[in-house]
């Protein structure tokens, strides 16, 4: 189905149907005076409905549901396959529990302050009108949504706010996405993705991170290290810091989407995307990207992601072809829930990100959710880890190699034939980033620059550390190619 909806002032190419724009410029501008209440009120709806405010009120699946039923975020009305259905249970984020997560209002204020913080043009665009409609400034609404949608038109989202808003003009509203009863069925699936995305994009203007925070993961990063990314899955945003003499500072954030069944990836074709801190290990050529077979499937631009890290390989995962990618050339952007286990962006975004993501350099945390605190906190925190670390630097400085075992697990504890580290001749150890994630446990990624006596020019290396009865041990040390 093509990304623009037809609806009684839609047409499926996403331009306004011919007969509205027959309508005389003053009996046009009359309905607007007349129902202004009833585009203000039921445009306002569309901010409700995407911030999931009201829920619990599913249809039959046929289409018949009032209005109200009709406009909401709870997708679990109709039937879904069986793979989907199992994965309610989970323990971990999943298509179900996506439209379950505490709703949170985005005021009308907040929304029209977008355009001033780190979103994106769309992003930015997009919730001004939100805001506009919140503010009951219903005239100018229109005509920036009407701008929105023509200046791209494969902005299923921006398409179908402008088909709610033009409906108005000439009939009641039925709610967010009011197509025609007909084209009621055609269209369910892709209005349920719709709404999804517009609550998702919603939801993050209401919850911005607060002021000077960062995410509790990143515990510290180098100097040399100029950006971080975190991906927070419960609010579909992928979040990028600057470093700089000051730390990390949040330069921008973008709407993103992960696999369709969620997160915590575990074996190959799950559908899962996976948590942990991840690494781009090289930009896909563009000669792939643009191959018939894979269908432009990625859109402009894709980064491999290190997946399976070291650790993964201990947990026995499987799977591979693990990017951070855009999205097909036909449409703006996708679902929250879209993909086969990746990172998706839209295409204007992805390619920014192809000039941050540095390459074995940027930590890219996946999370369900991100706690967000100040710098300060986060490496106070991993207090008792630092003092371990530091303990190790230490001892790899005069390559004492008694004290340096003490730090390396077992054949046990990391899951391999036991093979004795080779510590080499004493060593300064710089530029060090520790980020740590929490799986059935916790779980720190250092990387490092070591540099002895006779090298040419300093190793970059990167070690996982897992606790274990209290005490931190190495599992895996090896030199980044």
């Amino acid at each position: 189905m093509s990304q623009g909806l037809a609806d009684g002032a839609i047409i499926g190419s996403g331009q306004p149907d011919p007969s509205a724009r027959r309508v005389a410029p003053a009996r046009r501008r009359s309905g607007l005076r007349r129902k202004t209440t009833v585009l203000v009120v039921s445009a306002l709806a569309v901010v409700l409905i995407a911030c999931g405010i009201w829920q619990g009120q599913a249809t039959d699946g046929a289409g018949d549901a009032p209005p109200v039923a009709l406009a909401t975020a709870d997708t679990s009305s109709t039937t879904a396959p069986a793979d989907v259905a199992e994965a309610a249970s989970s323990p971990v984020l999943n298509a179900k529990r996506l439209d379950r997560l505490e709703p949170v209002v985005a005021r009308g204020d907040e929304l029209l302050a977008a355009t001033s913080s780190t979103y994106s043009t769309a992003d930015a665009r997009l919730l001004r009108i939100y805001g506009l409609i919140a503010t009951s400034q219903a005239g100018e609404a229109i005509e920036e949504a009407a701008r929105l949608a023509r200046d791209m038109p494969n902005f299923g989202l921006a398409q179908l706010v402008y088909a709610d808003l033009l409906k108005t003009t000439t009939n009641p509203a039925e709610g967010f996405g009011a197509v025609t009863q007909p084209l009621r069925a055609e269209a369910a699936e892709r209005l349920r993705d719709l709404v999804s995305e517009a609550r998702a994009r919603v939801v993050a203007a209401g919850q911005r991170p607060p002021a000077a925070a960062v995410p509790a993961q990143f515990v510290r990063i180098d100097r040399n290290v100029r950006h971080a990314i975190a991906v927070d899955v419960s609010k579909s945003r992928l979040y990028v810091f600057e470093n700089t003499d000051n730390g990390l500072v949040l330069r921008k954030d973008y709407y993103s989407s992960v696999g369709k069944l969620g997160l915590a990836k575990q074996v190959e074709g799950d559908l899962r995307t996976p948590i942990g801190v991840y690494f781009g290990t090289g930009r896909i050529a563009d000669s792939r990207l643009r191959d018939p077979a894979v269908e432009d499937r990625y859109g402009d631009a894709a980064i491999a992601l290190n997946y399976p890290n070291h650790y993964d390989q201990l947990k026995g995962r499987t799977g591979s072809g693990i990017w951070l990618h855009g999205v097909p050339t036909s449409m703006f952007s996708r679902p929250p829930l879209a993909t086969d286990g990746c990172v998706a962006v839209s295409n204007p975004d992805m390619l920014e990100l192809t000039r941050i993501v540095e390459r074995q350099e940027t930590p890219i945390l996946i999370a369900e959710k991100i706690e967000w605190v100040e710098p300060a906190v986060a490496e106070q925190r991993r207090a008792g880890f630092m003092k371990t670390f530091d303990a190790w630097k230490a001892a790899r400085m005069l390559a004492n190699a008694e004290v340096l075992q003490q730090f390396y697990a077992s054949d046990e504890d990391a899951g391999k034939p036991k093979r004795a580290p080779s510590f080499g001749r004493p060593a300064t150890i710089d530029g060090v980033s520790v980020v740590w994630w929490r799986d059935d446990r916790d779980i720190v990624v250092v990387t490092y620059s070591e540099n002895s006596s006779g090298q040419s020019r300093p190793r970059q290396k990167r070690q996982y550390w897992l606790q274990n009865e209290g005490h931190w041990k190495v599992v895996f040390e090896g030199n980044l190619g």
